[in-house]
């Protein structure tokens, strides 16, 4: 099933960086943004906010580059710099 278009469930997006982990309102999917134009950042998924050892998935996000995450409500999304920005969202709406 293709999905979108996607749907905000926030009036406002959630600037990531070191001691900013976020659950984004407990959001399961999370549309992430890039917005450097030169640094490519390692993106987490943890269990604990601010703690590296929960960490239960990573990826790469490119510089300038836009993706939907999909987690579990309770996990925390990390980033390494304040470059990336969090929206909740509703792929389906």
């Amino acid at each position: 099933m293709a999905m979108g278009p996607f749907k905000s469930l926030n009036s406002s997006y959630f600037q990531l960086g070191t001691g900013n982990d976020t659950t984004a309102d407990s959001a399961t999917y999370v549309r992430l943004t890039n917005v450097s134009a030169s640094t490519a950042y390692d993106i987490k998924v943890r269990t604990t906010a601010n703690d590296n050892s929960t960490t239960v998935g990573s990826t790469v996000i490119a510089k300038g580059e836009s993706f939907i995450l999909k987690k579990d409500p309770a996990e925390f999304v990390h980033a390494p710099s304040g470059n990336i920005y969090a929206s909740p969202i509703s792929p389906r709406e």
